[in-house]
């Protein structure tokens, strides 16, 4: 584990970390918490992001309080699973998905004090229909999604995260009903998701978060600017602000919007 940078906006102080957890050989207690059954190859990464919070920070990069301030971390542990890239569905699904929801459904299990978010639907109902998957991991699957564990978030719901600068509105709405549905179908109304998640679209468009507003995301975290604009929102401590989609629309506030300092993290 290593801090790769840090940002500070009024008194929120963003850290990014990155943990990768299988091909490794990290022994520290997190680590192990999130191993993946030993499957080097599978390389499932496993991206925290640490939210510090009611602190001052200073150029050196230490944290300090004063007496009437206290500490909120929020560790957001997260894989990014893409349904196509350099390999098949199939094959990414067998190679390496599999191995990550059957080591974090485990890990969190055991540990209820773990979290962790999933995003794309189309390798979780691979991993719900797959014959080889135990009905005791589909139960506690279902269980550390409800209350009272509820320690599996599922955020953005879409099949996939799909494109936003060049897909049609109907084939992206399309593709968010698919999953959202199809959770709907099978943990119920209250395992939908809240946050919309757009990490690896190439660029960030307003009518897709428009359109995600619409859908009923009360937030959104998103990921890939062009890098002068992240820079700049980074020097200027803009990295949270509310993304007035569509002014011209007197039915939509403007949405709270999260922007990850670091690439993917």
């Amino acid at each position: 584990v290593y801090r790769t940078d840090q940002a500070r906006a009024g008194n929120t102080i963003f850290t990014a970390l990155f943990l990768k957890t299988c091909g490794s050989r990290q022994s520290s207690g997190l680590a192990q918490s999130f191993m993946c059954a030993g499957h080097g190859a599978a390389a499932a990464r496993l991206w925290v992001a640490l939210l510090v919070t009611g602190f001052s920070h200073s150029h050196a990069g230490a944290v300090a309080a004063t007496p009437l301030e206290h500490l909120n971390v929020f560790l957001t542990p997260h894989s990014h699973d893409d349904l196509c890239w350099h390999k098949t569905m199939p094959d990414y699904y067998s190679e390496e998905v599999v191995h990550i929801y059957n080591s974090v459904t485990d890990s969190l299990w055991r540990d209820p004090s773990l979290r962790f978010n999933f995003a794309e639907i189309g390798f979780l109902r691979m991993w719900w229909e797959d014959k080889n998957v135990t009905d005791i991991s589909r139960q506690r699957f279902r269980a550390l999604l409800a209350e009272p564990r509820r320690q599996i978030e599922i955020v953005g719901g879409g099949y996939s995260q799909n494109d936003e600068a060049v897909t049609d509105r109907t084939a992206m709405v399309n593709q968010m009903t698919l999953g959202h549905a199809w959770i709907n179908t099978t943990f119920g109304i209250n395992a939908m998701p809240e946050i919309s998640w757009s990490l690896d679209p190439f660029g960030q468009t307003p009518s897709a978060m428009s359109a995600f507003h619409q859908m009923g995301f009360k937030a959104a975290v998103i990921d890939r600017l062009p890098y002068d604009s992240k820079k700049h929102l980074a020097e200027k401590q803009q990295l949270e602000f509310l993304w007035d989609t569509d002014p011209q629309a007197s039915f939509q506030s403007p949405i709270f919007t999260h922007v990850l300092h670091t690439m993917l993290s």
